[in-house]
């Protein structure tokens, strides 16, 4: 596994983060998807089996009381690094919580679920730009000051409040971000996955990775096989719930150059003897070292296939040719 460092952390963190959002137990699981209790836990245990020993889940998620329970009864509380979310919008109104109270109610909430005393990476899930960054930032922290919350930073923000953040930090003597999140893909999207979701993939968002690589900000990267559209996994979708995967995919990435791209991959996967995702999570490892992907939890199978990513070695002409911006394709 390569492991990388999260500003604001004494530890590292591996470069693929384990996502938690379909880790929840559910009585309906064999219908929508989510896993069994036993499940959960085992492929918790095959992350770190591999390496990975960061995990990214949200207030909104349902996944945190799983992760604490999982954390204690595992005693490894000081080996892993754990990213949460809070001020996710009302899901009955759909209204902003971007608030202190809201804030402070979800980071408490998180806390008592995870059974931590303090988080290791808190991030504001959705910006409301109707809010000043000054306060956004001063609520983040003063919880970091009051011990809550190591480190912090944001979640689908659009590259210039992201600018403003680091740089209010800066002028105020505060700690700044330590995180950025958002889609960051090898293909853009022909329009957002869902509503306030923000890219950071292609030429859109080159600005701002600069930006992060340069003032030492993490990105964790969310969906960076772009909803399965280069994972192979939606090419002869199986089930209903398999379908409506693949129909989004392909509503959202499918157009002539993303075809272009999904080919090249396919082609370097069948050199490399690996699957498509092992090449896609190898080029955005090896693009920036402050990229931390973020993987699905499907099955212990496709974490373990998606960990032998760390282990493929693109040359720089292999690189170069699956980057949509240096190659006209």
């Amino acid at each position: 596994m390569l492991y990388g460092k999260i500003r604001g952390l004494d530890k590292r963190a591996s470069r693929l983060v384990l996502g938690t959002d379909s880790l929840w137990l559910n009585p309906f699981h064999r219908v929508f998807g989510r896993l069994e209790k036993c499940s959960c836990l085992n492929i918790l245990d095959v992350a770190v089996e591999v390496g990975i020993n960061t995990f990214d889940t949200a207030a909104v998620y349902g996944s945190e009381p799983l992760i604490g329970s999982w954390i204690r009864s595992r005693g490894c509380r000081d080996e892993v690094v754990v990213v949460t979310k809070c001020g996710h919008p009302s899901l009955i109104t759909g209204r902003s919580r971007t608030s202190l109270r809201a804030v402070t109610a979800d980071i408490h909430r998180s806390l008592r679920r995870l059974d931590l005393s303090e988080i290791d990476v808190l991030l504001m899930h959705y910006d409301d730009d109707e809010i000043e960054v000054s306060e956004i930032v001063g609520w983040l922290e003063m919880h970091r000051v009051a011990g809550n919350i190591r480190c912090y930073g944001v979640s689908n923000w659009d590259g210039y409040r992201i600018r403003e953040a680091h740089r209010c930090a800066a002028d105020n003597g505060a700690s700044g971000l330590a995180a950025v999140s958002a889609y960051c893909g090898l293909v853009e999207w022909t329009q957002p996955m869902w509503p306030k979701a923000k890219s950071l993939a292609g030429r859109q968002g080159e600005e701002t990775l600069e930006y992060c690589s340069q003032h030492g900000i993490s990105i964790l990267a969310w969906s960076p096989l772009s909803a399965g559209y280069l994972s192979g996994r939606t090419t002869h979708p199986r089930g209903w719930v398999r379908k409506r995967r693949y129909s989004q995919a392909q509503r959202i990435f499918d157009c002539e150059d993303n075809r272009k791209i999904r080919q090249r991959v396919e082609t370097l996967a069948d050199r490399h003897g690996v699957g498509s995702a092992e090449i896609v999570l190898a080029y955005l490892l090896g693009s920036r070292k402050e990229v931390f992907p973020i993987i699905g939890c499907g099955t212990a199978e496709h974490i373990r296939r998606n960990a032998a990513a760390v282990s493929v070695d693109l040359s720089m002409e292999e690189m170069r040719w699956l980057d949509v911006q240096s190659v006209d394709l």
